[in-house]
């Protein structure tokens, strides 16, 4: 294997075919995105960075032991067979070390007004070193990673070798020529870099919601911010065809579209497909799950629930598909029935959350007592109606379904302040639901999530909102000291909001407009008294010191 310090060894070693240890998973982008974000790159400091890198490059050799010489310089060479995955981030952090260095010289580059070809040359240099870095990288994940870590060592060498090959031309200022005939390369390079990092933004591998998204927010900068100018840049200089090009990367979203028009014929090309641990089962047993839920809701949450779990197990494997090579794949598009599995499960979650709203609509509807008592905080909690409801925000895609569920969570949203002890502000968001509510609303979409929310809104809400704002009302009354009969009888007596505007002290702004008229006193007799009594203290102390 080749050193880490200076990638002059061949990559073709004879490395071992069975590792000693399990496969390591390594998370590059996110892990690179980090470092990125934050040690300077949000400033587009490069220098920084390569500091960083450097000190991060020391620390990973300390822990690993695969430290320099000290006297007599004698590089460590990465043994072939390692148990520590620390090992590898050693070729990646020695890889964006010398990135960082070569977009650092091309910048000062681009900055100076007279031509300087040295500096480009040397960020040039260091970018092709870079590019050896990444593809020692993509030699040791080959043999001591899984699957995914390659497919994503073998986008970054890909994306790193498209920069190297023409892409930093453009970055180097001015001198065009030098590289145009490399741009072909890189823009098979790119586009390479690109599939397989399209692939990977649906291979999530974080357990918790927050890693999930910071996950997708990687992927999205680096397909909409890093690939995508480069990928036009090279399409302009190499003459490529623009429309063949654009339908080849919007044949996915395409496709995208399709499957969630045609659930039942895609679930059917997914059902003729032979997947290892058999998907075809699990494919049909959702699709009989999905048309099989009735008026119990306890049952038809269950069976979201189990649905859900299904199309979990069916992504799972869809997922093993996707990285395999493309001569193990059988010619099989597995993004587009990924894209449609994922799209049945977020209706059904939907669906689920919608018939977890309408259980907790249906108890407030039944509840005798106050929504503040804990007899009622034991039967319904308006904070779970709030978080379901930004649940489903996150995953409708409809204006009137999104507004829907918005005045939804603005009647949990009021019972929770009422809940608080905060009854006024209550009654004012109701009052508030009830103009809001008093609108009719028309799906963009029809589907059977579309018309659940829209008939919830439409036949619970309006009832639950006049129903809770005048309960509390008489909480108010009952909280001044029970006298009923000062309660207010009139309906225009009762409008709370908005609230009457009352009259407030200021306090005034003094400004002294006659500042500039103001004439300063004469002071120049004072000076004069004090100048003869200065000068016969000065007279007396010279006439001591000359005797």
């Amino acid at each position: 294997m080749a050193s880490a310090s200076e990638p002059t060894a061949s990559l073709g070693e004879e490395l071992p075919s069975v590792p000693a240890h399990a496969p390591f998973s390594l998370n590059i982008l996110v892990k690179v995105k980090t470092m990125q974000q934050q040690n300077g790159l949000r400033h587009q400091d490069y220098h920084r960075y390569r500091q960083y890198c450097s000190r991060r490059l020391h620390r990973i050799r300390k822990a690993t032991k695969l430290t320099n010489g000290r006297e007599r310089f004698k590089k460590c060479v990465i043994p072939d067979d390692f148990s520590l995955h620390k090992v590898l981030e050693i070729p990646l952090v020695s890889a964006e070390r010398a990135w960082a260095y070569s977009a650092e010289l091309l910048g000062v580059y681009a900055q100076f007004i007279e031509d300087k070809p040295a500096l480009r040359y040397h960020g040039i240099d260091r970018l092709r070193k870079a590019v050896r870095y990444a593809q020692i990288l993509l030699a040791m994940c080959r043999v001591h990673c899984d699957s995914r870590t390659v497919m994503e060592a073998e986008a970054y060498e890909s994306f790193m070798s498209g920069n190297a090959d023409g892409s930093m031309a453009l970055a180097g200022g001015g001198v065009l020529e030098f590289n145009l005939e490399e741009f072909p390369a890189a823009l098979e390079k790119l586009t390479l870099a690109n599939d397989l990092y399209q692939k990977l933004s649906v291979l999530t591998t974080s357990s918790s919601e927050k890693e999930i998204r910071l996950e997708k927010a990687y992927y999205a900068q680096m397909l909409d911010s890093d690939i995508a100018p480069k990928l036009r840049q090279c399409r302009y200089y190499a003459d490529e065809s623009h429309i063949a090009e654009r339908k080849k990367e919007s044949s996915a979203a395409k496709e995208g579209a399709k499957a969630s028009k045609n659930q039942v014929a895609t679930l059917q090309q997914i059902d003729a497909v032979k997947v290892r641990g058999d998907a075809r089962g699990d494919v049909m047993t959702l699709a009989e799950y999905y048309d099989s839920t009735d008026d119990n809701i306890s049952a038809a949450i269950d069976g979201c629930s189990e649905v859900a779990g299904l199309c979990q197990e069916v992504l799972s494997k869809i997922h093993s598909e996707m990285v395999k090579p493309p001569e193990d794949s059988g010619g099989i598009d597995w993004a587009v029935h990924e894209v449609e599995v994922r799209a049945v499960s977020e209706d059904v979650s939907g669906e689920r959350s919608l018939l977890l709203i309408y259980g907790l609509l249906a108890k407030l509807r039944s509840l005798n007592s106050w929504i503040g008592t804990s007899k009622a905080r034991m039967s319904v909690k308006p904070e779970e109606g709030v978080r379901l409801c930004d649940m489903l925000l996150e995953t409708l895609e409809g204006t009137a379904e999104k507004q829907a569920i918005k005045d939804i969570r603005l009647l949990f949203l009021a019972l929770a302040h009422a809940s608080g002890g905060k009854v006024p502000e209550a009654v004012s968001l109701l009052q508030l639901l009830e103009q809001r509510s008093a609108t009719q609303l028309k799906a963009e979409q029809d589907t059977r999530l579309s018309r659940g929310i829209l008939r919830l809104r439409a036949d619970l809400l309006p009832a639950a909102a006049v129903q809770w704002r005048l309960k509390c009302l008489l909480q108010m009354v009952a909280e001044k000291g029970g006298r009923a009969a000062e309660a207010p009888t009139t309906t225009e007596s009762t409008k709370l909001f908005p609230p009457p505007l009352q009259p407030m002290p200021c306090k005034p702004l003094v400004i002294d407009m006659a500042f500039d008229y103001i004439t300063p006193p004469d002071l120049s007799k004072e000076v004069e008294e004090r100048k003869p009594q200065k000068q016969a203290a000065s007279t007396g102390l010279l006439s001591r010191l000359g005797g």
